[in-house]
């Protein structure tokens, strides 16, 4: 498995073969025999957004001034093999594939879409409580809210009191089957 960070850099079987940094390469490919994921975060917090789809297999990394390490102040990668993404702590809109994907939640304004498949989005780790809305809403006390489409699975923080308000952002055609 491997985990590709925002910046090009390879972290291989969880660091136990070591890490590469990617430079002039425009197209990863995973082992398809394996959980590969992207992780937004950069070595300066707080530096850049990312887009990715991974039904079309892209990832755009757009950093914010005055932290630009590459002229532009954009990344672009082909990725194959990927199901599993970390978001940045900037606004972040984030596509799922056919496949089953784990979406890492984090701070700000993000946008999850599933894309088939049977799709988590995890707020365990965000040390904040969350609300469940009508229509996708996701609030996350304090960090900005989420708008979610096509996933199956929130999973909250269990020592935070996290809200289910089905009026939140309800348009009306809201269902929810809940499992506490």
């Amino acid at each position: 498995a491997i985990e590709l960070g925002a910046t090009g850099k390879v972290t291989k079987n969880l660091g136990l073969f070591g890490e590469d940094t990617l430079i002039n390469i425009d197209t990863i490919i995973g082992n398809a025999g394996f959980t590969n994921k992207i992780n937004g975060a950069t070595e300066e917090p707080n530096n850049a957004f990312i887009n990715v789809n991974l039904t079309t297999n892209q990832l755009l990394v757009n950093f914010i001034d005055p932290f630009i390490p590459v002229p532009g102040g954009q990344l672009s990668f082909n990725v194959f093999e990927f199901t599993d993404v970390e978001g940045t702590d900037n606004s972040d809109t984030i596509v799922g594939n056919a496949d089953s994907n784990l979406f890492t939640a984090s701070g700000e304004f993000d946008i999850y879409d599933g894309e088939g498949g049977t799709d988590t989005v995890d707020y365990s780790a965000i040390g904040t409580a969350i609300t469940l809305g009508g229509s996708g809403l996701i609030v996350k006390e304090g960090l900005g809210q989420d708008t979610i489409f096509d996933i199956e699975t929130i999973i909250a923080d269990a020592s935070e009191i996290n809200t289910i308000d089905g009026q939140l952002n309800a348009s009306g055609n809201a269902a929810f089957d809940v499992d506490l």
